[in-house]
C-alpha cells in the first residue's frame, strides 16, 4: 500500500516538474523572438529607476536628478511653434506634459500666458512643487525678472539650479541681474536704441538652440559659478557668441551674449 502511494506521489511530482519545464520553455523561447532594439530596451528599461522610462523611448537615455522647465514666451507661444517645439522636445527628452502627455519625462513645458493665467508672477506657483534642475526662458515677457525675484526670495537668494534666458522681451538689466545666462539675437545700435522690444518671428532654426539648451542643462552639474567664465556656457548652447556691448556706455555685459552666427 505504500509502495502505491510513493509511485502515485512520484508520478504527480514528475507531472508536474514537466508542466514547469514546459512553462520555462516557453517563457525563453517567447524571449528569444525579439528584435534586437526589443531586447535592448527590455534591459534599459529594467535598469532605469521608473521616473525616467519616458527617456528610453526618446534620444535622452541618461538618468537625470529634476527636470528642466521651458517657458514659451513672446514671440514662441503661438500654437504652431509650440506644438512643432514641444513635439521635437518630447521625441528627444520626453515631456511631463505636452505631446503626447507624460507624467515620467525630463522636460516640461510652460506657455505664456495660457498657462499662467496672464499673469508672469504665477511662475513661482508653478514651478513651487517642481523638482527643478534648470529653467530655461524663450522669449521671457515683461516683468520675468520680478517673477525670478520672487523666487530668488524663497530660496534666500541662492536659486539651485541654473536660469537660462533666451531671446527675452523682458529688460535687459534685469534679465541680466536675475539669469545665469542671457543669449540674444545680434541687433543694431538703432534697435537697441529705439526699439524696446523685437517683433520676434519665430524661426524653426531656434528649436535646435533649444535643444542645445535643455541637452546642456541637464548634463551640467550643479549651478554655473557667476564668476566663472561664461563664454563657453553660452556657446555651447548658441554656437559663436560674443558679450553684448550696451550702445550707450561701451560697457560689455558679463552675462548676456549675442549670436554672431550669419550675423552683418
Amino acid at each position: 500500500m505504500k509502495k502505491t502511494c510513493i509511485k502515485a506521489a512520484l508520478k504527480a511530482t514528475g507531472q508536474v516538474l514537466a508542466l514547469l519545464a514546459a512553462v520555462v520553455m516557453l517563457s525563453c523561447e517567447n524571449k528569444n523572438k525579439r528584435s534586437p532594439a526589443e531586447q535592448t530596451q527590455l534591459l534599459i528599461e529594467e535598469s532605469l529607476p521608473q521616473t525616467q522610462l519616458a527617456a528610453t523611448t526618446a534620444e535622452w537615455t541618461r538618468v537625470t536628478e529634476g527636470k528642466i522647465v521651458v517657458v514659451f514666451g513672446y514671440g514662441f507661444n503661438s500654437d504652431s511653434f509650440y506644438e512643432t517645439a514641444v513635439n521635437r522636445i518630447n521625441s528627444v527628452f520626453g515631456t511631463e506634459s505636452g505631446i503626447p502627455q507624460d507624467k515620467y519625462g525630463l522636460v516640461v513645458p510652460l506657455r505664456f500666458p495660457d498657462d499662467f493665467r496672464n499673469r508672469i508672477m504665477n511662475l513661482a506657483t508653478l514651478i513651487d512643487s517642481i523638482d527643478v534642475k534648470a529653467l530655461i526662458l524663450l522669449g521671457a515677457p515683461e516683468n520675468t525678472h520680478y517673477a525670478i525675484a520672487r523666487i530668488q526670495d524663497e530660496w534666500n537668494n541662492r536659486i539651485p539650479y541654473n536660469i537660462i534666458s533666451l531671446f527675452p522681451q523682458d529688460d535687459v538689466l534685469g534679465e541680466e541681474a536675475s539669469c545665469n545666462i542671457v543669449i540674444d539675437y545680434k541687433r543694431s545700435s538703432i534697435d537697441e536704441l529705439f526699439s524696446e522690444e523685437i517683433d520676434q518671428t519665430p524661426q524653426t532654426d531656434i528649436i535646435p538652440v533649444l535643444i542645445k539648451a535643455v541637452r546642456y542643462c541637464a548634463e551640467l552639474p550643479g549651478t554655473i559659478s557667476a564668476d566663472s567664465e561664461l563664454e563657453p556656457h553660452a556657446a555651447a548652447i548658441a554656437g559663436k557668441v560674443e558679450r553684448h556691448t550696451d550702445v550707450e556706455t561701451g560697457l560689455q555685459s558679463v552675462n548676456h551674449f549675442v549670436m554672431t552666427a550669419g550675423a552683418e
